[in-house]
């Protein structure tokens, strides 16, 4: 191919940043499945399915960047400000509500931190609710993200074992004003229809949640009647 002989004239003329840059190129559109990461993964979701069971779960879905761990921290009763991290407006977690969330970090870069199924409890008595259930959030991987094939994998086993192992399931779909709404919340639908076939008829069931919405309260409430319809 063109690159092919691209690199082999790069190397012939010792113009070795030209020839890596190309390289990593192949590299990047060839990679094999990496079988031992994929492996690991699911061991992680494993783990994380013996924690759901017999649990009632609120199941986070969306693409990666749309705020799911920052969501999480709030329903949690973490203590969450707005900062600015390299030069972004951010919602910095300043005080973790309970130890499950010490290992839920949050950056206000479009970049999955999420490499498998992660689960926090809810302290009921800290966030001043009262559910005779045993409440947990379960944060998910961002499908199609930054992460490969791999995660994609994990995170599809890490539902199904969320689903099957838990007392009930509560999905809460999080749609984001920074990102592509309508295409970004239909990938994320059909990729669930996937694992559950029954989707649709559950559809019912879903909650969702609106995130990085700016402007005054009529605004807000515009923009997302309008994803609603």
């Amino acid at each position: 191919s063109n690159v092919v002989s691209s690199i082999s004239a790069d190397i012939k003329s010792k113009k070795w940043k030209s020839a890596t840059k190309d390289l990593l190129t192949i590299y990047k559109e060839y990679k094999l499945f990496d079988i031992p990461l994929t492996l690991a993964l699911i061991k992680k979701a494993d783990l994380a399915g013996q924690k759901l069971e017999g649990k009632c779960v609120i199941l986070l879905l969306g693409k990666t960047g749309v705020g799911k761990r920052t969501t999480i921290h709030y329903l949690a009763g973490s203590e969450i400000k707005e900062t600015t991290l390299d030069g972004l407006v951010h919602m910095g977690v300043f005080k973790v509500a309970n130890e499950d969330l010490k290992e839920i970090t949050t950056t206000p870069h479009a970049k999955s931190e999420t490499t498998c199924v992660i689960v926090a409890q809810i302290d009921q008595n800290q966030v001043g609710i009262c559910d005779p259930d045993d409440l947990v959030l379960c944060d998910t991987p961002g499908f199609f993200d930054n992460g490969g094939p791999e995660i994609d994998v994990a995170n599809t086993i890490g539902i199904v074992k969320a689903i099957t192992k838990a007392k009930s399931v509560r999905p809460l779909l999080i749609i984001s004003a920074k990102q592509d709404k309508i295409d970004g919340t239909k990938e994320t639908l059909s990729m669930m229809q996937k694992i559950m076939p029954n989707m649709l008829s559950l559809l019912p069931s879903f909650s969702y949640a609106f995130t990085k919405y700016y402007g005054n309260e009529q605004q807000v409430l515009a923009e997302i009647d309008s994803v609603i319809k």
